[in-house]
Parts: structure tokens; C-alpha cells; sequence
């Protein structure tokens, strides 16, 4: 199973159990924010552990990068239900606001959220660069940002809500990913990004 489809799934339990209330009209999406958190923080934790591995990063960055895991799956959590609680009260289909798409999508996005944080923590770590890469098919806010470079932990710009962007994604299902430039340098004091992203409507 890979970490999308762990996430997705996770998300997917609280779904069925929220969409149960909904259709008893007796759901309350504030008690909801702990159970989510802790339906995701186990896959979320694995997932950046995953990307500590791929991105080679050091043995002492452990610990930050399961607290920057434990950070977004709060952030994530609380970004799912006000979504929910928002597309309930503008009168969605309980079906449509808690889908299995919408499920795997968020898998998705947090996936990618988590290997790409975890790259750059890791280049900033070592006081490297990095390029925001597209792929085909990226939309035309993604396509502005084909080639920027920036030292890991500045900004690349904003996102269309207005908050600053770190690394990929730049939206949800956004498939652009980090190319990690420069030979590494002393290391460096580590940027927080787990509340920077917007709540995207997921």
C-alpha cells in the first residue's frame, strides 16, 4: 500500500462515520478534529519517515521530522473538516463531501506535501538549493513557477490565496516536485512549514 492510499484510507473511516451523522442530520464537525488527527498521524509520520529515507536525510533530523509529521497532520485534520463543515452548510451532497475521491485525493496531496517538505528540510539542512520542477500536464500557475530556484527555507513566491509557497504542492493533486541544487554547505537553523499551505477546498 503506498502512503496516499494509507492517508486515503484513514481519511476515508472518518468520512463514513461523519457522513452517518450528516445523514441523521446530527453532525458536529468541532469533536471530529481530534479523531481525524489521530486517524492521520500514524500514516502521515510514516510517510515523512519515508521521505527521510529517499532524500538521504541525516540520522539527527529524526525527531524533526516526526514533529513536522505530527504538525501537519493537525493542520490537515483541521483543514479536512472545516472543508466539510463548509460544503454541509452550503447544502453538498453528504455523498459528495465525503467520497472516497475526495479521500484519495487528500492522500494524494499530503503525500507529495510530505515528500517534498521533507526534501526541503533536508536541503536546508545542508544549505543547498532548490528548483521548482513541473510536469506535464501542470496548470498555469504551476507553469510560472517551472525553473525558480531559491535557497532552501526562502519562499518561491505565493500561492493564489496569498500565503508563501516552500515546495511543492502548490495546490491539491499537484504533481511538480523539488530538484535539489548546490553542493551542501555547514548546516543551517530549519524552517517550520506545517501551517503554511492554504486549506485548499479538498
Amino acid at each position: 500500500m503506498t502512503p496516499a492510499e494509507s492517508i486515503a484510507r484513514a481519511v476515508l473511516r472518518i468520512f463514513r462515520a461523519q457522513k452517518a451523522e450528516a445523514d441523521n442530520g446530527t453532525e458536529s464537525f468541532g469533536r471530529w478534529h481530534a479523531r481525524l488527527t489521530a486517524a492521520l498521524d500514524v500514516p502521515i509520520v510514516d510517510t515523512y519517515r519515508q521521505g527521510g529515507k529517499r532524500a538521504k536525510a541525516p540520522a539527527d533530523m529524526a525527531d524533526d521530522l516526526v514533529s513536522a509529521a505530527k504538525e501537519r497532520a493537525l493542520f490537515t485534520a483541521r483543514s479536512i473538516n472545516d472543508t466539510s463543515s463548509q460544503w454541509i452548510e452550503e447544502g453538498r451532497e453528504p455523498e459528495d463531501v465525503f467520497s472516497a475521491d475526495r479521500a484519495a485525493s487528500i492522500g494524494l496531496t499530503e503525500q507529495a506535501y510530505a515528500v517534498h517538505q521533507t526534501v526541503a528540510l533536508v536541503a536546508q539542512k545542508r544549505g543547498q538549493k532548490l528548483t521548482w520542477r513541473i510536469a506535464g500536464g501542470a496548470c498555469e500557475f504551476c507553469r510560472k513557477m517551472e525553473g525558480r530556484t531559491r535557497a532552501a527555507g526562502k519562499s518561491f513566491g505565493k500561492d493564489k490565496f496569498g500565503n508563501l509557497l516552500y515546495h511543492p504542492p502548490a495546490h491539491a493533486n499537484c504533481d511538480c516536485s523539488l530538484q535539489i541544487t548546490g553542493k551542501p554547505k555547514k548546516p543551517v537553523r530549519k524552517k517550520s512549514y506545517g501551517r503554511d499551505l492554504s486549506p485548499w477546498e479538498r
